[in-house]
């Protein structure tokens, strides 16, 4: 299973819109400086690798497809490969923001990973060893961020049951359309297959 690291919002923040000048700078061009924010970074962090004894890392795909509240988001896949997901709507009001602290936030958890490859369990998401990799990177350790981060979209949840007596599982669209396209969930305690119930589930809002 891939393992992750997110920013989040701290929830007492100040509802701040957007950064002054950020309405100058277009997507693509912020999509440009981060990708090039990620290789400058991951050139710290291949130094930093290489003070550890470890191989060099390659450069992780850029994707810019969080919502909400999350600023980014690391991923480093058990097969190898990593990923940085970035909040394209953050980025476009808070460029500086996303560019100088959470673009290093991430890149340090990809960092901590690979050092720590052989002891993925006793590492915690912001513990001394991801500090360590901030300050070596000379940027502050938040663990969160003040931007004003949009409300998600809701999303409509599918019934379904298994074999538990009177129990329900909400399914979200985009698995129920995975299950007509042929994929299967189980329920974790009795372990049989999900099946459709025959109206949608109330709607909540999609974290």
């Amino acid at each position: 299973m891939p393992k992750s690291r997110s920013l989040r919002r701290v929830d007492d923040a100040p509802p701040l819109d957007r950064e002054d000048g950020a309405e100058k700078y277009s997507a693509q061009y912020l999509k440009r400086r981060s990708q090039q924010a990620v290789l400058h970074w991951l050139e710290r962090g291949n130094r930093i690798a290489s003070d550890a004894a470890r191989p060099q890392m390659p450069p992780p795909e850029v994707l810019f497809d969080l919502k909400g509240k999350t600023a980014g988001q690391a991923c480093s896949r058990a097969h190898g490969g990593s990923q940085i997901r970035i909040n394209l709507d953050l980025l476009r009001r808070y460029p500086r923001q996303m560019i100088q602290n959470t673009i290093p936030h991430e890149m340090a958890h990809l960092v901590t990973s690979h050092i720590y490859l052989e002891h993925p369990g006793r590492i915690r998401p912001h513990g001394p060893e991801w500090k360590s990799v901030m300050a070596q990177f000379g940027r502050p350790a938040d663990v969160t961020h003040t931007m004003h981060a949009q409300a998600t979209r809701r999303v409509r949840r599918w019934d379904y049951t298994c074999r538990c007596p009177g129990k329900t599982h909400s399914i979200t669209t985009y698995r129920h359309r995975r299950i007509l396209r042929g994929a299967a969930y189980q329920c974790r305690l009795c372990r049989s297959r999900l099946e459709h119930g025959a109206t949608p589930a109330p709607q909540n809002m999609n974290e």
